[in-house]
């Protein structure tokens, strides 16, 4: 083949520092808007951006000549500058330190989609650590579950 295709959707998970809720409800729609610019500037396609006050979900079809971590960073930096420039915190905002990566075929965009979409009916009856364990677990990753958030301990 003479050029290159692909196809590739990954969700990126992270959550504030101590997971505290720090993300100003009514800030979330221009944070991930800020996020979503980001991510079209690099070259991404974002597909859904959501989340709570202590968490984000990202969904992309993703640009596979970016390295994922580098992207996670420079999303995390980029967003925390926004925040701490523009939210008028009380306090100091960062993001945690580690993030969750999860793949998808094409036919499960619009499920993940939905998903993100509805974040606070999601988190009714489950915390981000027990969705962050369905995850891992569905994606067949073993985890050590002291580390999963271990700045809550």
């Amino acid at each position: 083949m003479s050029n290159t295709y692909s196809s590739v959707f990954i969700h990126i998970v992270f959550a504030v520092k101590n997971r505290e809720n720090l993300l100003p409800t009514i800030w979330l729609s221009r944070i991930w808007a800020y996020i979503s610019k980001m991510l079209l500037a690099r070259g991404h396609k974002p597909i859904a951006i959501g989340g709570t006050q202590d968490h984000i979900h990202i969904l992309i079809n993703y640009k596979i000549t970016e390295v994922i971590p580098d992207l996670v960073r420079d999303i995390k930096i980029n967003s925390g500058k926004f925040i701490s420039d523009n939210c008028h915190l009380k306090c100091r905002f960062a993001w945690q330190s580690g993030y969750g990566c999860f793949s998808y075929g094409a036919s499960q965009v619009d499920i993940v989609r939905n998903y993100i979409n509805n974040q606070d009916f999601h988190h009714r009856g489950k915390s981000l650590k027990e969705e962050i364990k369905m995850y891992l677990e569905r994606c067949g990753i073993e985890f050590d579950e002291k580390y999963l958030f271990p700045d809550l301990e």
